[in-house]
């Protein structure tokens, strides 16, 4: 659940990018079902305006929540700043960990926070950018035509909800990446395993391919085929914290997710608190 959350956020947020849509081409589905491929340049500085100014009033609501979270958990140590055991060392681990899992803990509900005041702004974004359409001062009646409703500018792409990885052998990726092929070309097959975009990595750091697959019509996985390497045991640590910075780095949310994950996930202590 949280891996969804942080990717339609992600996917969303990419819209309050500076020039989102003067630099990049994006198909606006409208209520009808149809789609406007072809956005004029007014149009296009017009969402991205908009947008402009709903990112300013969303990052100042999420900064005051923020505030909020971290001040109310904080309290928790000047609750408990007088130690009661004889190892106060035990005591500022314990304070320290109830600390960490509190805050980690409003991580859903600050994502579901972020996540709704986005969609909140997203649409009525949409409704003002329809308005002025409507405008018969600013566009002609024909043109009205073309925009029954207000544009549908929620979307949510996501092609690794499901995810699996295997490590092995050149000759032994080679094998099981025909005969993925060979079952998404089968007819008795190509309804529950499809193919629908590979990745060459092999020339990459990650020296593996991935393989996008559509299960039973309907869910997006990925696969993840790589190529076992000889890289001495400083090498595999190194490329492990590599991965570890650009998690950090990917994600609106990345520190707190990884905090999240190695406290819930490896520290049994945390049980504790």
């Amino acid at each position: 659940m949280l891996r969804i959350l942080t990717k339609w956020f992600e996917e969303l947020w990419k819209k309050f990018e500076k020039n989102h849509f003067i630099n990049r081409s994006e198909s606006i589905k409208l209520q009808k079902g149809e789609s406007v491929h072809d956005l004029k340049p007014e149009y296009r500085r017009l969402l991205d305006n908009l947008l402009s100014e709903e990112k300013k009033k969303i990052n100042t609501y999420i900064d005051n929540i923020q505030k909020l979270n971290y001040k109310l958990e904080a309290s928790i140590l000047k609750n408990e700043e007088s130690f009661q055991g004889d190892n106060q060392l035990d005591d500022l681990e314990r304070i320290c960990g109830k600390f960490s899992y509190k805050v980690v803990k409003n991580l859903h509900s600050e994502i579901i926070e972020y996540l709704n005041k986005v969609i909140h702004s997203i649409l009525l974004v949409s409704k003002r950018f329809h308005e002025h359409i409507l405008d018969p001062r600013r566009t002609t009646e024909s043109e009205t035509n073309n925009w029954p409703a207000p544009p549908n500018l929620i979307t949510f792409k996501l092609g690794d909800l499901m995810r699996c990885k295997l490590s092995s052998k050149e000759q032994e990726v080679i094998r099981i990446y025909n005969e993925l092929i060979h079952m998404s070309r089968s007819k008795e097959l190509s309804r529950k395993f499809k193919i629908v975009r590979i990745k060459n990595r092999l020339k990459d750091s990650t020296n593996d391919i991935l393989i996008n697959v559509r299960f039973n019509e309907e869910i997006l996985c990925e696969i993840q085929l790589a190529i076992k390497s000889h890289a001495s045991d400083f090498i595999k640590k190194s490329n492990a914290f590599h991965h570890y910075i650009y998690e950090l780095e990917r994600s609106q949310f990345g520190p707190i997710t990884e905090l999240c994950s190695i406290w819930m996930s490896l520290d049994n202590r945390a049980k504790v608190y």
